[in-house]
């Protein structure tokens, strides 16, 4: 759970921060309501104790306040996905990309749904589109190693095994002991696809 917070809390930051940002081509970004924000930071709280029927509540709250709100899909489906309800979670993480294309999170996950469903094609095509955002996010930004890892994992996703392992190789030369790089590397070796089917729940950064 600690590690599902921590990334909750983080992904909440960038949201809030704009720093999912993809092509400069999209509409511009929505910005959520106050009260749908403190919401979604109130079902972060109880993800951090445990409670995932406060949780999902609290997203619900979310949406319902600010039905444009991406980031609140997002976390709809991690919520669904931990329940098993994998079709529902599927459709909140497509609502996700819809509303908020600048988010670079969303093609990934919908992208791990579909895979589990057989639907590679349309996988892939969610997989390139995150690794591409991620690296323009990279590119806008300046090196942020998370950033870099969730590149690598969505290139590995989209290409396979030799693509992920000289992305990631490349965070490493960077940032030699980053826990994330360090982990995402060791499946990428062991080539565990499944081991990323999980983050559709819980991502493991």
């Amino acid at each position: 759970m600690s590690r599902l917070v921590a990334w909750a809390c983080t992904a909440l930051a960038l949201l809030a921060a704009g720093c999912g940002a993809g092509k400069p081509t999209a509409p511009p970004r929505h910005v959520p309501a106050i009260a749908a924000k403190e919401a979604l930071t109130a079902g972060i709280d109880a993800l951090r104790v445990g409670d995932l029927d406060a949780a999902q509540e609290q997203v619900a709250l979310a949406i319902a306040t600010d039905p444009a709100f991406g980031g609140a899909h997002l976390y709809e489906g991690f919520i669904l996905s931990r329940r098993g309800e994998d079709a529902a979670a599927t459709e909140a993480f497509r609502r996700a990309v819809e509303l908020d294309p600048y988010n670079c999170e969303s093609p990934l996950f919908l992208g791990l749904m579909l895979e589990q469903r057989g639907d590679m094609e349309a996988a892939r095509s969610h997989y390139l589109r995150s690794a591409e955002c991620f690296a323009d996010a990279v590119q806008a930004q300046g090196t942020k190693p998370q950033l870099r890892v969730y590149e690598a994992v969505a290139r590995y996703l989209h290409r396979g095994k030799l693509e992920g392992l000289q992305a990631i190789s490349a965070v490493l030369t960077d940032y030699p002991e980053f826990p994330p790089a360090v982990r995402v590397r060791a499946r990428f070796v062991e080539d565990d696809r499944k081991y990323f089917y999980r983050w559709a729940s819980a991502p493991d950064l």
